[in-house]
């Protein structure tokens, strides 16, 4: 606390009570120390050791860091943005470039990168996945899961053709295993279709297992997994389960004991509408034809021979191609609207992870931290995916959405560098009377993390 005679030497608009926290700290008797042995600019005004510009303090360059630290890091000024940040500093302070200063210092601030949700449009815009050349030749498959049980049934396996949108749905028991749902594939999908050049799914454990791998390299089929965490990859299933999802709220009884015995019906009635992009039905696209579901009336019909109802299909199948192609287009069109452009993440990168699908060790999520790292770009898989280096102990898959990602902002202020480095340095070799962890992801992870006392 400063006395009545060190309280004369310092302007009223510092002797608020509500900025009271300044005079706590040992920042003024440094700047009083500093300004005596350090050249100044010639309009400043000298009182009692100190340089004023009209009633600001001016800061000398060295203790210029120091002061953004209290006006930004102080549980009293809170770890606000740019603005109220330097609405703080220039209350009581003044020096040239403060703007820019304080927009480095808190764009490059750690607490803030980790505690503070995006609020920018998410990285990466819509790249469509490649259109199939034949009828069931691409899939994409997943589960509806934890569904009330129906006559021992209490999953439905959802598999569509990308090309012709014919979709299939199949009861199952309990959670499949990677060889029940082998099982099933073979018989409910390739015993119909034959066998395709390609699956489309999430990383669910049915999919990862060594014996589905197996499975699939023995018929030469193609494996391609969706993003972690971003289940827009697999976009065209997504859509499919909700389609299924509202037709069964809309027939399924009070009890929702009755939804298997709706499966086949439900099929058919998706089987039977005009997708919006194809503008066919999935029956017409596979055979060439509607099926019956009024009598039939009186009328004069000429059976077209084989030859003509094949070359029919063949058409079709490009048909169908150019209405997806343009489909595309728009849906690329409306959806690049809630994205940014494409990330310009370089290997060597350190970038800041989501923790949006990822449980902390923490009571509330509400105030757990809302980015993991920085972690390092190790490779870029496309355009909008990224490896990154987790640490041996992460049990997660390592490649992202770059929508889960922002870029980590290098500070450029003197001793900021410095700053940040001996931060992670300490962080990193602090083992003492750590102990272990456990995360769970989305039910199926387990990422193990060892928690320090130190905070960054």
């Amino acid at each position: 606390m400063f006395s009545e005679e060190e309280k004369t030497d310092i302007p009223d608009t510092i002797l608020r009570p509500q900025n009271f926290f300044l005079l706590q700290s040992e920042l003024i008797s440094k700047i009083k120390e500093v300004s005596s042995s350090v050249p100044l600019p010639d309009e400043l005004q000298a009182h009692d050791g100190f340089y004023f510009l009209k009633d600001k303090i001016f800061i000398p360059e060295s203790l210029r860091l120091e002061t953004l630290r209290m006006v930004h890091d102080h549980p009293l000024a809170g770890h606000m943005g740019v603005s109220k940040t330097l609405d703080l500093a220039r209350r009581f302070f003044h020096w040239p470039r403060m703007a820019k200063d304080c927009k480095t210092y808190v764009s490059s601030c750690e607490t803030c990168a980790r505690s503070k949700d995006s609020r920018t449009k998410p990285l990466g815009l819509l790249h469509p996945l490649p259109i199939p050349s034949r009828l069931w030749g691409s899939i994409s498959i997943d589960f509806i899961v934890d569904l009330p049980p129906s006559q021992g049934f209490n999953t439905i396996f959802v598999v569509v053709d990308r090309l012709s949108k014919m979709a299939h749905f199949i009861p199952l028991s309990g959670t499949p295993s990677a060889a029940y749902t082998a099982e099933v594939f073979i018989k409910e999908i390739i015993r119909l279709h034959g066998v395709s050049d390609e699956i489309v799914s999430d990383r669910g454990v049915q999919f990862t297992s060594k014996f589905w791998r197996a499975l699939c390299d023995s018929l030469k089929i193609k494996l391609a997994f969706s993003t972690a965490f971003h289940p827009q990859s697999n976009g065209q299933t997504e859509r499919t389960n909700q389609t299924l999802e509202q037709y069964l709220r809309c027939f399924s009884s009070f009890l929702q004991d009755n939804w298997s015995k709706l499966l086949p019906l439900a099929e058919f009635s998706y089987n039977n509408a005009c997708h919006s992009s194809t503008k066919q039905t999935p029956f017409f696209a596979n055979f060439g034809c509607h099926p019956h579901i009024l009598p039939n009336f009186p009328k004069e019909i000429q059976v077209p021979a084989v030859q003509d109802r094949l070359l029919f299909i063949s058409k079709n199948v490009q048909v169908i191609q150019q209405a997806m192609t343009q489909a595309q287009r728009n849906f690329k069109v409306f959806a690049d609207r809630k994205w940014r452009r494409d990330p310009e993440f370089r290997v060597g990168d350190l970038v800041w992870l989501s923790t949006r699908h990822i449980k902390l060790p923490c009571p509330s999520k509400k105030l757990g931290q809302r980015f993991l790292g920085p972690f390092p770009v190790v490779q870029q898989i496309n355009e909008v995916a990224f490896k990154l280096k987790l640490p041996t102990s992460y049990k997660i898959h390592p490649v992202f959405h770059s929508a889960l990602l922002k870029t980590r902002a290098a500070g450029t202020m003197p001793h900021m560098g410095a700053r940040l480095s001996v931060c992670y340095a300490q962080a990193r070799g602090a083992h003492g009377g750590a102990r272990l962890r456990t995360l769970r992801i989305d039910a199926r992870r387990v990422l193990t993390l060892r928690a320090c006392s130190l905070r960054i």
